[in-house]
C-alpha cells in the first residue's frame, strides 16, 4: 500500500467503522421477527473480517479479497491476540454447531434445496 502512518491509520479506522456498522445490523436484526439468522450470521462474519482486514491495513498489508476469516486471521503477526480467540471462537462454534445438530440440518435443507 505504502501509505503514510496517518493514511493507514484513517484508512484502518475507515473497515472498523464498517465492521461496527455490520455489528449493529446484526444484533438490530437478531430479534427481528421473520428474520434468518443466516442473515444475521452473514452480517457477523462480514463485521469480523472488516476489522481483521483492519489491523492489516494497519500494517500496511492490502487485505485480499476473501471472506476466509482464518486466512485473514493468518496474516495477522503470530503475537496479536485474534488468533487466541479465533482457536477458541472456531473450536466453540464446532461444539456448539454440533451439540445442536446443525450439520444435519443445514444437509437437510441443502437436500431440500432450500439453502
Amino acid at each position: 500500500m505504502n501509505a503514510t502512518p496517518d493514511e493507514l491509520t484513517a484508512e484502518a479506522g475507515r473497515w472498523l467503522r464498517f465492521a461496527a456498522e455490520d455489528l449493529e445490523a446484526a444484533e438490530a436484526l437478531r430479534s427481528a421477527p421473520g428474520v434468518a439468522a443466516r442473515h444475521v450470521a452473514t452480517l457477523a462474519q462480514q463485521s469480523a473480517e472488516k476489522a481483521v482486514k483492519a489491523g492489516l491495513v494497519l500494517l500496511d498489508v492490502d487485505p485480499p479479497r476473501t471472506h476466509n476469516l482464518e486466512l485473514l486471521v493468518d496474516l495477522l503477526p503470530d503475537d496479536w491476540a485474534v488468533h487466541e480467540s479465533s482457536a477458541d471462537l472456531l473450536a466453540t462454534m464446532s461444539s456448539d454447531l454440533s451439540a445442536r445438530g446443525v450439520a444435519s440440518a443445514i444437509a437437510e435443507s441443502e437436500e431440500r434445496g432450500s439453502t
